[in-house]
């Protein structure tokens, strides 16, 4: 890893806006803003009718997201440094110093938790500080001793949206473990196809993939089929009211982007290509989004 450059004010402040990983933050948001709008939904409120919850979940959110991000990439810096993908980011390219990132990610990290937990309620802080020190402490340290990490790290992954839930009811429902389903089998095979992509990235880095590991392609390819249907049919189980009214419209939109889903990680599992790759990795970023405006709108109308 190269030693600390001198930057302009202007770019160290972009540095530390890139250090956070905006991207992720942002899906992370916009989930957890579905788990508070359909839990309103669940108890026949508006969604707006107290909008200062509402602003301390996303403040919190975004805190939180952000100095788990910051604290992650302060865990694997060497480990970045090693990866074409990641060599460039603020910690490995020098940037910013190791102490800065450390202290930066601590005190965003830190204030997320207490303004959910003071500010929201205590649960939504309870599982924030959860989602945090299993993301770093369980998840991170399995990259590089199992592959069986991709599936770990899915339930940090996958409790944004319950914790807007909790943010809106104080409890959680079979509908919130749905919402977390989802979120939880549609990672999978989104990251498998990273992985496939980037393995020989994440071999340099000692990171252990499923799909980077050529003697165990069988095994990948039935969890990537079969966490895609999972997808489906978790998506399916938010139908029932009081959650979502929707019409056959809907619900034939949901079960067409599932099968799509589900075949862009069959023609994967039969061919290992970067067409197919790119295929899988295409489908399962536009899934999430279509599936929320799927509720949404069948919400609203």
């Amino acid at each position: 890893m190269e030693g600390v450059i001198h930057l302009s004010f202007k770019a160290k402040i972009q540095s530390y806006w890139e250090l956070t990983k905006p991207d992720i933050t942002f899906l992370i948001l916009i989930s957890t803003f579905l788990g508070y709008f359909l839990g309103v939904q669940f108890i026949g409120g508006n969604i707006f009718g107290n909008p200062m919850i509402l602003l301390h979940l996303l403040i919190g959110s975004i805190l939180s997201s952000s100095g788990v991000a910051i604290l992650n990439e302060y865990i694997e810096r060497d480990q970045d440094a090693r990866m074409n993908r990641t060599r460039t980011r603020p910690l490995p390219s020098g940037r910013i110093s190791p102490k800065s990132a450390l202290i930066f990610g601590i005190v965003a990290s830190v204030m997320g938790v207490l303004e959910l937990a003071l500010l929201v309620n205590l649960y939504s802080g309870i599982l924030s500080f959860f989602t945090i020190t299993f993301y770093l402490f369980v998840y991170t340290p399995m990259k590089q001793k199992t592959p069986w990490n991709t599936l770990v790290g899915s339930i940090p992954g996958a409790l944004p949206p319950v914790g807007g839930w909790l943010a809106a009811t104080g409890d959680i429902s079979s509908h919130a473990l749905a919402v977390f389903g989802i979120l939880f089998f549609w990672q999978i095979p989104h990251f498998f196809s990273i992985a496939w992509l980037y393995r020989t990235d994440y071999k340099k880095a000692g990171f252990k993939m499923f799909m980077s590991d050529t003697n165990d392609q069988f095994r990948s390819n039935i969890l990537m089929v079969g966490f895609c249907v999972l997808t489906l049919v978790f998506s399916l189980l938010l139908f029932p009211p009081p959650i979502v009214s929707m019409t056959l419209i809907w619900i034939s939109a949901t079960i067409i982007m599932g099968l799509l889903y589900v075949f862009a990680a069959l023609k994967m599992a039969f061919k290992h290509s970067i067409k197919n790759a790119r295929r899988l990795l295409f489908v399962s970023i536009i899934y999430i989004p279509v599936i929320l405006i799927i509720l949404v709108t069948g919400n609203l109308v």
